[in-house]
């Protein structure tokens, strides 16, 4: 789950290290230019987005509770946000950068990925859990009206940046959503339920508001890569971070277990219907690789102290495993989505 605002530090990418600085969820800028891009075509019609190169705003801090929920032309009324503020669980604006350039899957991958959009989905979608809006701007670069739902006000900020609608991107917690029964066609839920205690309440909720019929697209973890390299450098900086606390957050509170998923929506009423995988690949230093593994809050329970800490030492042992930080890499990256179809 995302940091909470009362933790102090954040990391900034400085070449190949990383430095502290305290500012909870204000804006760092950083020394890569890395961008990811969803939208494909319709990128000159949206803003762009905010990513690990990009200032966004500096000495700025999130909105949280209430406020978060922005004026704007209401909702259709089944689909209108209630009231309710919403938990602040705010990550800094470095590693919200970082935890979205993991999922970048490259041009030709997000073709593919919105080409599924527009096959599996009609109609309006809640992209439940879905942060930043990455995937929400490849549904809606699909044609889909979507509804983007998430708890952390800091990446609905990076989200409504992105060009979608304000009034459509709404704080909210995927355990107990603000809508009604039957509210949406289809529902995205990826790479959130991992970090989610409740999971099993979660796939009640996202059940319950999407209609008979409806389709429900569910991607376990984060975004997964194959490279045996980052393979190794991913376990080296767990090695290094798990000195103090081993346990990654996944393992500690959610869903990891596409077994589980099944029964659970099972038991929702919704039942599995295929599996489908998108594979694709963005060009990385090896440098940038490192670091926003370092910057994702995600990975375990360490502070951002500690992950500072480890960062010189991992650093050191990777340019003598490996050589140069510099050197670019070709990452390969995939999502793989367990298909659901809510029985009518």
């Amino acid at each position: 789950m995302p940091w909470s605002s009362s933790a102090k530090g954040s990391f900034r990418s400085s070449g190949s290290a990383m430095v502290i600085s305290s500012d909870g969820c204000t804006d760092h800028s950083t020394s890569s230019s890395l961008e990811v891009n969803p939208l494909g075509a319709r990128a000159s019609t949206l803003a762009k987005t905010p990513s690990a190169g990009r200032r966004m705003g500096a000495r700025t801090r999130c909105r949280t509770g209430a406020s978060a929920h922005r004026r704007g032309r209401r909702l259709p009324k089944e689909i209108e946000m209630s009231g309710q503020a919403a938990e602040d669980r705010s990550m800094t604006k470095a590693e919200i950068a970082a935890h979205d350039d993991q999922r970048d899957i490259g041009e030709a991958g997000w073709s593919s990925l919105r080409a599924l959009y527009a096959e599996e989905f009609d109609g309006t979608v809640l992209d439940a859990g879905g942060g930043t809006g990455i995937y929400a701007s490849a549904l809606d670069a699909a044609g889909l009206d979507v509804v983007l739902a998430d708890v952390d006000e800091c990446m609905l900020a990076v989200a409504r940046s992105r060009g979608l609608p304000a009034h459509r991107v709404l704080q909210a917690d995927v355990t107990a959503l603000p809508f009604a029964d039957a509210s949406f066609d289809g529902a995205h839920v990826a790479h959130v339920l991992h970090v989610v205690d409740e999971w099993r309440r979660a796939i009640g909720e996202v059940a319950r508001v999407v209609r008979p019929g409806g389709t429900v697209l569910l991607a376990l973890g984060g975004a997964h890569q194959s490279d045996p390299e980052l393979g190794e450098i991913s376990a080296r900086i767990d090695e290094e971070i798990g000195g103090m606390e081993t346990v990654t957050l996944g393992q500690a509170r959610g869903l990891n277990s596409p077994e589980d998923a099944d029964h659970a929506f099972a038991l929702a009423g919704i039942n599995r219907a295929a599996v489908r995988r998108i594979d694709g690949a963005h060009r990385r230093t090896l440098g940038q690789v490192i670091d926003r593994m370092l910057l994702n809050p995600y990975r375990s329970t360490a502070s951002r102290e500690v992950r500072a800490r480890a960062a010189e030492r991992i650093t050191a042992w990777a340019q003598d495993r490996f050589g140069s930080l510099e050197q670019e890499l070709d990452v390969p990256v995939g999502i793989e989505y367990r298909i659901y179809r809510r029985r009518s």
